[in-house]
């Protein structure tokens, strides 16, 4: 209990700090959320605060990243990457929602996911703001992203960051938006990584379990 209360405050910190420091009006109201995923991408911590139909969707991506990218040679996962999407095929509400995630390493060991997601805006599409209602295809909503590695070693990849912001009308606010998304995401590794510090890796790993397990119990006796 204590080590998890202390999780979902950390989330609850850093929710706050993304609706304050986030340029999109969207996540300045708390269209946003921060959470913390297992190792194989189950969401297990999150933020009580925020749109929390993020998440119930957002462990697509990084079952994605998961299968697909970690033994993938031109991409991989480790200390310091961060991944980013907004495409609905891989976890995202619509176009306009941008998520960003970053792995958690513990003596060289993958232990957990960070993250975050927020209603960003503007992506491109054919009519401004990030909700198309002129779009007649997927090919009128603007940039659809599969999960992309977007830093390495804690850093943003400007070519890919240029990419972007040359898709989209407004560049400062996606270059802004990432760049609050990833300080949301460095801040809850340290967070995580100092209660695995603390508490140890096998009782934080079993403390994500528990609270999925919970979840189970608690679900199927209300049905």
């Amino acid at each position: 209990g204590l080590l998890r209360d202390r999780l979902v405050s950390n989330c609850n910190e850093n929710w706050g700090v993304l609706s304050a420091i986030a340029s999109s009006p969207g996540a300045k109201w708390g269209d946003c959320i921060t959470g913390i995923w297992t190792a194989s991408g189950d969401l297990a911590v999150v933020s009580t605060g925020g749109v929390l139909a993020f998440a119930s969707i957002t462990h697509y991506a990084l079952r994605h990243i998961m299968k697909y990218w970690r033994d993938e040679p031109s991409i991989g996962v480790n200390e310091g990457d961060a991944f980013m999407h907004n495409d609905a095929r891989w976890g995202s509400i619509h176009p306009a929602d941008f998520s960003t995630f970053m792995p958690v390493f513990f003596d060289g060991e993958l232990v957990c996911w960070v993250g975050c997601s927020e209603h960003l805006g503007e992506n491109g599409a054919i009519d401004p703001g990030g909700l198309s209602a002129m779009a007649e295809s997927v090919y009128g909503e603007g940039l659809r992203l599969p999960p992309i590695k977007i830093a390495e070693g804690g850093e943003i990849k400007r070519d890919l960051m240029t990419f972007l912001q040359n898709m989209v009308r407004d560049r400062a606010l996606m270059f802004e938006d990432t760049k609050a998304r990833l300080t949301v995401c460095k801040s809850l590794v340290q967070r995580v990584q100092d209660a695995i510090a603390e508490f140890g890796t096998d009782d934080f790993v079993g403390m994500l379990r528990l609270g999925l397990e919970d979840v189970e119990t608690e679900v199927r006796r209300r049905i």
